[in-house]
């Protein structure tokens, strides 16, 4: 019988480890320190869910009958995806597009190597897929990786239905459902998105160019049809809007610590020195 402590360390040092690795490989894309939280499978939010999205949404007992625990992470890409993305404006941005290709096969990989791992230890888990899990027509999600994102503590919904981090909302999120118990982090208590928090910035409404982001809507049929169009190939890696995800809240100048729980890399972002955080941005 493994301690919660142990778990927990297992986890991160996976995904950290894999990350890192990554890094130091040929890969193009490169990340910043990922951004990790967990939350109860039984939380009220899951039951609240298809409600408050409009559809029906997979719980966590839906994806393993025993759920106990569900581990939501975030791999932030590093300035210069985005910088690219900003100083290029072009309607297929490759290096945009390579990073989301590129990042769903990593978090693909690290999703299946937790599974893997947390099996080891004698413990269930199960997850789905970073990306096509979706009915095609009705564009609606079968399991959600960004809600189980919100509810892990990893972060606030945008005006541009993105989830903002402590680290912003540039990168991909992966999830874990498992059937052991560990603590769930907090969530924040505060608006990460800027115009949420004070009706500044809107800049995601501002430079979509279909229009599917509003102040206070999105249109998904509309963001879909352009994403269909965009491509100027059946290349796998010419695909993805980015204007969504390139404004201020892409990167945050420093992590915001006020209501916030999880853990950055290997730290827990609440216990934080502000040199560390600096050495983790520094980069941008």
């Amino acid at each position: 019988m493994y301690k919660e402590i142990e778990i927990r360390d297992r986890i991160l040092d996976l995904i950290n480890s894999r990350v890192e690795q990554v890094n130091n490989s040929g890969v193009i894309t490169k990340y910043r320190s990922p951004v990790i939280g967990f939350a109860s499978a039984h939380d009220p939010l899951y039951d609240k869910t298809s409600e408050i999205v409009g559809y029906p949404v997979a719980k966590p007992t839906d994806l393993l009958e025993n759920a106990k625990t569900v581990i939501s992470f975030f791999l932030p890409y590093t300035a210069m995806v985005v910088k690219y993305a900003r100083a290029r404006r072009e309607v297929s941005n490759k290096e945009w597009s390579l990073g989301y290709y590129e990042t769903n096969n990593l978090i693909g990989s690290i999703m299946s190597e937790l599974v893997e791992e947390l099996h080891k230890m004698g413990i269930d888990a199960a997850s789905e897929p970073v990306t096509e899990n979706y009915d095609h027509i009705k564009l609606t999600a079968t399991w959600g990786h960004k809600t189980s994102a919100a509810i892990a503590g990893i972060g606030t919904f945008g005006i541009n239905r993105l989830v903002i981090t402590p680290m912003g909302c540039a990168g991909r999120l992966g999830t874990v459902v498992m059937s052991a118990h560990l603590t769930p982090t907090e969530r924040p208590d505060q608006e990460n998105c800027y115009y949420k928090a004070d009706g500044t910035c809107g800049v995601c409404a501002k430079m979509c160019p279909s229009k599917a982001i509003t102040y206070n809507s999105f249109n998904r049929f509309v963001c879909k049809l352009r994403d269909d169009t965009m491509r100027d190939s059946p290349s796998p890696v010419d695909r993805g809007c980015y204007f969504c995800s390139s404004g201020p809240c892409a990167f945050f100048e420093k992590p915001r610590i006020g209501g916030h729980h999880v853990w950055i890399g290997r730290n827990k972002c609440e216990s934080m020195l502000p040199e560390e955080i600096d050495q983790i941005q520094e980069e941008w």
